[in-house]
């Protein structure tokens, strides 16, 4: 480690800016410890207004500006610590730690110069290693401001995002990511985090903690409102509870369920603009619709006939009644195409709906159900996002990860291929099996050329090797099951195979959403009603059997002993067990065991 100083000029006698400074020599410093393994850089002198501030300077946005406190001890003392810069391609000096202290001594130099006084110079330590090395560069500014109170979340943000720009191997990112106290998800998730603005990434970065990670999910969904905001603190919390008495590594699971949910909520928000879009450029009205409601005026094009008793399309009420219209169905966010006073227009119900109209109290339990449906769907589709994420996870551990699977998931795997099941032949019936095995295994879906030798993942079968192949055996079970066992259908219509499933992924360590408890609840109280109709019924014929016995004895005039078997055992009880307990306790006396001796 070396060190060169350009003269330290006296304060009464420095130099204008356009005159050239005088240099000294090099001095040697005393060397480091054999630990410290960084440069520090020349000590020079420089006129503030020769510098120019670095790209690569972390700190742009806020508190840039040097406060009064900083200004007044600079305009008295001058700049007492060294700003750290380096050569630029122009051959300039650029600052990129330090940028407060050299705005202070611009600003005390033009108020030097307005009052005829001399201008001062500021200690700058040069880092000529670091000529065109823009990411170390960048760490060393975040560093530097990241340590001062002043430091604003806004600028890390931006600091992080620049260095994820650039361009390098995934192990340098990590060791940058180290010495910034951030892991390389949240060096990657910071530009998305930005896009919260200043207040919101301070309220939720500064006061409440949150990863830019955590950040950059409340931006995606932020569009969301309020509403985004509340389910995630919720989520964070649930999570903290989960997390606080557990040992080993912390699981966000509530928060991915929740990201889930939102993220879906997120795309039928941009769907349902885009078809209201698309109406409004078509004149296409869009109303409302009361599915539970039969005498309403508003029905769907596929409840009406046309005169001559045919089904009503889209084109020819589109062209022959003025009432023609849309309404976007909440459920599958698509546009129903609708007349607005079927009646009034003329239209007939087909016979099937004129069949179904509801007496006036069915309507309030049509339209109950029809909004339990809704939300059904809505979080089952959602869990399902989840548990695509978490089998993700399970299927790639990475290095930090285990190397097996577990029993449980070679129990799976046996049930799959040697098991008498339907679901995972089926599977490979499927023309996308590949597509789900592909998203699992995150790589690419393979192109088939059709010849029965292909091996569509021999390249994954290659990368992951020996120890990593049970992996992809459980990626083939998992995502056979998913696609044909956990349709939109379970929650309403629970199955054991998708109850065992859940159990089974909560045991590996997925958090369970709402929805899926309420599945394994009504299956476990399914079984449990069974066990207990079952044991009911053993008890009845046993009952049953016992009064038959009864009345065949009664008949035939023999008596049953109280200890009899009632299936057919004779054999009577000794009497010598039904002894009073007295005699028992008379034959134990000394003066009867000397008689028997």
């Amino acid at each position: 480690m070396s060190a060169t100083m350009i003269e330290n000029p006296d304060v009464d006698q420095e130099q204008e800016p356009d005159q050239k400074a005088q240099t000294t020599e090099p001095q040697a410093l005393a060397e480091a410890d054999e630990g410290l393994t960084h440069a520090i850089g020349d000590l020079e002198w420089h006129f503030p207004e020769k510098l120019v501030l670095d790209e690569y300077n972390h700190r742009k946005k806020i508190d840039t500006e040097p406060d009064a406190t900083l200004k007044a001890s600079v305009r008295e003392s001058g700049v007492q610590e060294p700003v750290g810069a380096r050569p630029q391609a122009d051959g300039k000096i650029g600052i990129f730690k330090g940028q407060r202290r050299w705005k202070a001594q611009l600003a005390a130099n033009r108020e030097a110069k307005r009052k005829g006084l001399p201008l001062r110079k500021i200690p700058v330590l040069v880092r000529r290693d670091l000529a065109g090395v823009d990411d170390e560069t960048l760490v060393l500014s975040i560093i530097e401001n990241t340590q001062r109170t002043q430091a604003s979340q806004v600028d890390v943000a931006d600091g992080l995002t620049q260095l994820a720009l650039l361009e390098m191997p995934a192990s340098q990112l990590a060791r940058h990511g180290r010495r910034l106290g951030y892991q390389p998800a949240e060096i990657k998730a910071a530009q998305q985090a930005s896009l919260l603005g200043p207040g919101k990434l301070d309220e939720y970065g500064q006061s409440y903690g949150w990863s830019f990670v955590e950040l950059a999910d409340l931006a995606e969904v932020s569009e969301l409102g309020w509403d985004a905001e509340r389910d995630l603190k919720e989520a964070r919390r649930k999570d903290g509870l989960a997390n606080r008495d557990k040992k080993g590594t912390a699981t966000s699971g509530h928060w991915e369920q929740t990201m889930a949910r939102l993220r879906l909520d997120l795309a039928d928000l941009h769907k349902r603009k885009e078809l209201r879009a698309e109406l409004d450029a078509a004149g296409i009205p869009v109303v409302r619709y009361s599915y539970w409601d039969k005498a309403n005026k508003v029905r769907p094009l596929s409840h009406l006939v046309t005169p001559a008793g045919k089904k009503m399309t889209t084109k020819a009420h589109a062209e022959l009644c003025t009432d023609h219209a849309a309404y976007i169905d909440d459920d599958k966010i698509r546009a129903v195409y609708v007349c607005r006073d079927w009646a009034a227009n003329g239209h007939s119900l087909s016979p099937e709906q004129a069949a179904q109209l509801p007496p006036e109290e069915d309507k309030e339990v049509a339209r109950a159900e029809r909004r339990r449906v809704i939300e059904g769907n809505k979080a089952w589709r959602a869990a399902r996002e989840a548990r695509q994420g978490f089998l993700i996870k399970l299927i790639n551990p990475g290095k930090g990860g285990p190397k097996e699977i577990s029993d449980a998931a070679w129990s799976w795997i046996m049930l799959a291929m040697a098991g008498n099941t339907y679901w995972f032949p089926r599977f490979y019936g499927s023309s996308k099996h590949l597509e789900g095995m592909a998203k699992l295994l995150k790589t690419e879906v393979p192109k088939q050329t059709g010849r029965r030798d292909e091996e569509p993942f021999a390249h994954v079968v290659k990368r992951r090797g020996r120890p990593g192949r049970a992996f992809i055996l459980l990626a083939q079970v998992a995502a056979a099951f998913e696609r044909e066992q956990m349709h939109d259908m379970v929650w309403k219509s629970p199955t054991d195979a998708a109850a065992g499933w859940l159990e089974f992924l909560a045991a590996e360590g997925y958090t369970l959403a709402a929805c899926e408890q309420a599945v394994i609840g009504e299956v476990n109280a399914k079984r449990e009603e069974a066990e207990a109709k079952a044991r009911q019924s053993a008890e009845e014929a046993e009952q049953e059997l016992d009064a038959a016995l009864r009345d065949a004895a009664a008949e035939s005039g023999v008596e049953l002993l109280v200890g009899e078997d009632p299936e057919g055992g004779n054999d009577q009880a000794d009497p010598a067990e039904h002894e009073p307990e007295e005699n028992a306790a008379e034959a134990d006396t000394p003066e009867d065991m000397s008689l028997a001796a």
